[in-house]
Formats: structure tokens, C-alpha cells, sequence
């Protein structure tokens, strides 16, 4: 449970802040599901391939946010995160 998430302060966009939580809040509560669960194993898989998307979904948003926040230019950079299940993914990050 996420009651308090006095750590996502530092957000002062409380539109995002309130994203993060509920992105926060819905990986918590599939991860309880999946635990306590008999789902199948490729359910399992791929809502846990949902969760490590909504993860990088949610750190990427708090460094662009910080980046702007700094007013700096945030950089562009390749990073291939799918390697195993998607190899021809690529994320660009502008």
C-alpha cells in the first residue's frame, strides 16, 4: 500500500506527481495479484512485462521532469531495454 508518498515531493508538477503515484499504487496492487494468484504462466509473464514497462515509463518521466526542471537540455540517448524479447526495439529518448 502507498499511502504515503512523501517521496515523490521533490515533484512539484502535481500532475505528474499524481501519474507516478497511480502508476506507483497500480504496480503494487498487480504484483499482489500475481502473488496470491494461480494465473497462467504466459498471464504471469506478460503482466509482469506490463509492470517492467509502466516502471520505465515512470523513471523516464521523472528525469525528463528533472532535466526540465534544471533547464537543462536532456540528452538523447539509444538504449535497447528490450534486448531479450523485442531486439529490434529501440527507445530514443529527445
Amino acid at each position: 500500500n502507498l499511502d504515503n508518498m512523501s517521496d515523490l515531493d521533490f515533484i512539484k508538477d502535481t500532475k505528474l506527481q499524481k501519474v507516478v503515484e497511480n502508476a506507483s499504487e497500480y504496480i503494487a496492487y498487480q504484483t499482489d495479484l500475481l502473488k496470491k494468484g494461480k494465473q497462467s504462466q504466459l498471464y504471469k509473464q506478460e503482466s509482469y512485462r506490463v509492470i517492467i514497462l509502466y516502471v520505465i515509463s515512470m523513471v523516464e518521466a521523472i528525469f525528463l521532469y528533472i532535466y526540465k526542471e534544471r533547464g537543462e537540455k536532456s540528452p538523447v540517448v539509444n538504449i535497447n531495454i528490450f534486448n531479450r524479447f523485442h531486439p529490434h526495439i529501440i527507445i530514443k529518448i529527445k
